[in-house]
């Protein structure tokens, strides 16, 4: 439906209107607060640049982009920069692509706030030479992203983040639904199990989340 809408030719500014649909709820959805309120809203994206991820692009201000040690995510990096900002899109289609529609409707796009390296696997506090290498790639693809175009981030020096592999903590907090600060050592039932949640690992991933959290 999405698509649809903003496909149709009239009103002209269709395509515009439909993209602005997250955006005019996130606001509707904070005017009533006081002026002494701080909000952030977080907006889960898929891997995919669907139509509803073109509502969150236009919603959204900042970009916190994260990572796995593998090619698909290297590649992303590429498709970010060409789906989001149009950079090595050929001329005959930059008209027609996000970029540009957005460009023509004088529509902000965000900026890049940080690249996680996530889930990594640390040895004496360094990643692992297998998890280094892709993520060295990663890296090399995101600092030519800033050669191309160096307004599409937030800051002059890229915000790269290691998050260290979350073991069963993740699982716990989502099947759960607990918040990681109330995670503790122990154990908590999954379905039919009991996984153990040790103090190394769940430390060391609060540091990392919380040390992400004060850049924001």
């Amino acid at each position: 439906m999405i698509a649809q809408i903003g496909g149709q030719t009239l009103p002209e500014d269709s395509w515009k209107n439909v993209r602005h649909w997250l955006k005019d709820l996130v606001v509707a959805s904070i005017e009533n607060l006081g002026d002494d309120e701080t909000v952030t809203v977080f907006i889960d994206c898929n891997p995919s640049f669907a139509a509803y991820t073109e509502l969150a692009m236009i919603a959204a201000e900042r970009l916190i982009v994260p990572c796995s040690s593998d090619g698909s995510s290297a590649r992303a990096i590429d498709n970010i920069g060409a789906l989001l900002y149009g950079i090595g899109v050929s001329t005959a289609y930059s008209g027609v692509a996000f970029k540009g529609k957005a460009h023509h409707f004088k529509m902000d796009l965000p900026v890049i706030h940080s690249v996680l390296l996530n889930r990594s696997t640390l040895y004496s506090d360094r990643a692992s030479k297998a998890f280094g290498a892709m993520f060295e790639e990663i890296k090399k693809r995101t600092k030519r992203l800033q050669k191309a175009d160096p307004l599409i981030f937030s800051g002059k020096t890229i915000n790269f983040k290691v998050i260290p592999d979350n073991h069963s903590v993740a699982i716990v907090c989502s099947h759960l639904g607990k918040p990681l600060y109330t995670i503790k050592k122990g154990k908590y039932p999954v379905h039919d199990t009991r996984p153990q949640i040790n103090d190394e690992p769940l430390d060391r991933y609060k540091e990392a989340v919380d040390a992400l959290l004060e850049t924001i």
